[in-house]
């Protein structure tokens, strides 16, 4: 919320008027306290993530919010620069050495100490307009493939078997109607020349591995996890409109990487900003399956909780967990 209804709740939760400037501090103060978490969370470190990018207005001006997402953590930056030039300021993807998910958006082609991985959310669009627009039969057999493999890997169906026919079944489906998309020869005019949105899509399909998702169960379907986490910033923006100063805007991506990254891992949030302000910052977690293993414990913790009290107030003798499960 802006700043000045921030100030504004304070004196009305707590009978304690502050002044805008006053919140203000405060927000920068716990990005100070927590950016050192947030840049060392290890976001590169792990297997598979998400990239995105999206415009983020600061002082008026357009700028660019970068975000990589894992399961378990979120970074988020602001740069004046939309492309290559503040993605190598940041230095966060050009570090990342495992599987990136991304949109296709082409800074993050030059990078290839990762592996990358197109978001099929996107193909499944591109393949929509087109069948729409053309009327050929390909788009939608493109569509009904992905979704039937993706349905097979949720069900944990990966044989080689099956793949290798989903594969020649791939093939088969982008060299259908080739003829009919074939590249449009030089204009004799400077810089690329145009070609249809088919062609485009197709030579992105033969480019990259749109298949990695059947034989690498870290390698993701969709880029949703980054979408997601960029869509609350841009919720932000038509609430509060623009940040007034690129510092507020660095502020506010400390601070929520490290909430995003907190919630994820299943931590209260209020408590982690309380305990960070009284020096005690909690550094999260890189393990994945510690993380999973110790959200499984606490939901079934609650669980037994809920039961517990259940069978206590019903007048149950035994509230053991051996005899609750």
């Amino acid at each position: 919320m802006p700043v000045e209804r921030t100030a504004g709740l304070m004196n009305d939760l707590y009978p304690l008027p502050i002044s805008t400037a006053t919140a203000m501090g405060m927000i920068m103060e716990t990005a100070e306290v927590v950016a050192p978490t947030v840049a060392g969370q290890g976001v590169t470190q792990l297997v598979a993530a998400g990239g995105d990018e999206t415009g983020m207005r600061v002082v008026g001006k357009l700028h660019g919010l970068h975000t990589l997402e894992t399961t378990i953590s979120t970074w988020m930056g602001v740069h004046p620069k939309r492309g290559r030039e503040a993605i190598e300021e940041f230095a966060v993807i050009p570090r990342f050495a495992g599987i990136l998910g991304h949109d296709g958006w082409m800074p993050y082609r030059y990078y290839m100490t990762c592996q990358h991985v197109l978001c099929n959310a996107h193909h499944v669009r591109e393949l929509r307009a087109i069948a729409e627009a053309s009327k050929d039969a390909w788009p939608q057999q493109m569509i009904d493939m992905l979704y039937r493999a993706n349905v097979k890997v949720d069900a944990a169906c990966r044989r080689n078997g099956w793949i290798d026919a989903l594969r020649t079944e791939y093939r088969n489906i982008l060299t259908a109607d080739e003829s009919r998309n074939l590249p449009a020869p030089p204009s004799g005019q400077s810089g690329r020349t145009r070609q249809r949105d088919a062609t485009n899509l197709l030579a992105r399909l033969r480019e990259y591995d749109v298949l990695c998702f059947t034989f690498n169960s870290d390698a993701p379907f969709t880029n949703n996890i980054a979408e997601q986490a960029i869509r609350m910033c841009k919720v932000k923006q038509k609430v509060s409109g623009c940040f007034r100063t690129l510092d507020g805007g660095a502020a506010f991506c400390t601070i929520r990487s490290y909430l995003a990254t907190h919630h994820k891992q299943n931590f209260n949030l209020y408590h982690s900003l309380v305990q960070a302000l009284q020096g005690n910052v909690h550094q999260p977690c890189l393990d994945e399956g510690r993380i999973i293993t110790i959200l499984q414990d606490k939901r079934l913790k609650a669980h037994l909780d809920i039961i517990r009290q259940r069978k206590c107030f019903e007048g149950t003798a035994s509230c053991e967990d051996s005899d609750l499960l």
